[in-house]
């Protein structure tokens, strides 16, 4: 039986979560080396956002094309009082890329399960401009465990899984070592019931307290610096 899950049909999100799958992940050899490549550092000097994932059910439809990074204002980021929208990225960190969204796929992306795709050079759109038009992807095919990086600029969608099993998929949120969460309140700045948030959209706010001290000492090393932050506010990691 189909339906509608709270990412479309038979699609699901874990939303953001501190699951102890994402956390076996998080010092995966292969990422780290690449964001120690990637920010020309060594791993001690990034940290971990947050973690998440999502699931495709059987009959999961094709997702539509979005960027996990919001194109916003000027007047927004109180710049100046033009509407000229602006790349937040290139905004704070000209040249830089402040954080990495990497995906671990449980199953093997095939034609049968369907492998994400996505719109190269995308993230140049913030400031070159685009038009929506027929899209140019690439199909993310790999095997079960393989991690697949991306800048949340990049715009991409889950395809549709034709097979007869859940395609779920594990994230992990990396922070460079110049990230600052400040630089992304002006996202957040939205009146609700009478209040406005100020702190930004929370997948640009390390998940503090998501993981309790007893969990962190169970992490290996290297997974416990990466981890550091999403300790409750009262525990403090001493390198």
């Amino acid at each position: 039986m189909q339906g509608w899950a709270n990412r479309g049909t038979q699609r699901f999100s874990f939303g953001i979560t501190t699951d102890i799958g994402c956390l076996a992940a998080v010092d995966s050899t292969a990422v780290v080396n690449t964001l120690q490549e990637l920010w020309e550092c060594t791993s001690d000097a990034f940290t971990v956002l947050l973690t998440g994932g999502d699931c495709s059910l059987p009959g999961a439809d094709m997702q539509e094309m979005h960027s996990d990074i919001k194109r916003v204002t000027c007047e927004r980021l109180q710049a100046n009082s033009s509407l000229q929208d602006v790349d937040l990225y290139e905004h704070h960190y000209p040249g830089k890329l402040p954080s990495v969204k990497a995906y671990f796929p449980l199953v093997e992306l095939d034609e049968a399960t369907g492998p994400p795709r996505f719109v190269g050079q995308s993230h140049h759109w913030f400031t070159q401009g685009y038009e929506a038009q027929e899209w140019e992807y690439k199909l993310a095919y790999c095997p079960k465990g393989s991690a697949i990086l991306m800048d949340q600029r990049v715009w991409h969608s889950g395809t549709s899984n034709r097979s007869q099993n859940a395609r779920p998929m594990l994230s992990v949120h990396y922070a460079a070592p110049f990230f600052q969460e400040e630089a992304f309140e002006a996202l957040g700045r939205k009146r609700k019931h009478g209040h406005v948030n100020t702190q930004g959209p929370p997948w640009h706010r390390y998940n503090r307290g998501s993981l309790t001290e007893e969990q962190w000492c169970m992490l290996p090393p290297i997974a416990q610096k990466l981890c550091q932050h999403l300790l409750p506010d009262d525990v403090v990691w001493i390198s």
